[in-house]
């Protein structure tokens, strides 16, 4: 697109980070999502959900973290949720404990409502056998 002079749009970003997710490419995905503000896009939600699950998702789990935290938005429940999933799959639980830290704070006011992160938290712990 960028040597046709097109202009993207938010949903092509979407669907080039979702692919990036979905293949791995993280310095890639990190690339791409960089660009979104030269073509003087915003990242949504989404946008950012992607970029957490392919950094969760490929062991990157600080760098997941810390994007969360520094989100321009307030982050959602499937959000964390990524990154908890991402948090199960390295079998981390510092970090699961610092995200379920994270997750309780009163500011956050999350509503998971089917309290899934606590199963996630549990599966962890089981896979562990603790």
């Amino acid at each position: 697109m960028e040597e046709l002079n097109e202009m993207p749009n938010d949903i092509i970003f979407l669907f080039l980070l979702s692919a990036c997710a979905h293949g791995g490419l993280v310095n890639e995905g990190l690339d791409i999502f960089s660009k979104m503000w030269t073509y003087g896009l915003v990242a949504s939600i989404k946008h950012y959900g992607c970029l957490v699950d392919l950094l969760g998702h490929t062991g990157r789990l600080k760098e997941a973290f810390d994007l969360i935290k520094g989100m321009h938005i307030k982050p959602s429940d499937v959000v964390w949720e990524a990154l908890l999933g991402a948090c199960g799959v390295h079998l981390d639980t510092k970090k699961v404990e610092q995200v379920m830290e994270e997750i309780g704070r009163v500011d956050h006011g999350m509503d998971f409502g089917d309290n899934s992160h606590y199963v996630l938290l549990s599966n962890i712990y089981a896979a562990l056998e603790r």
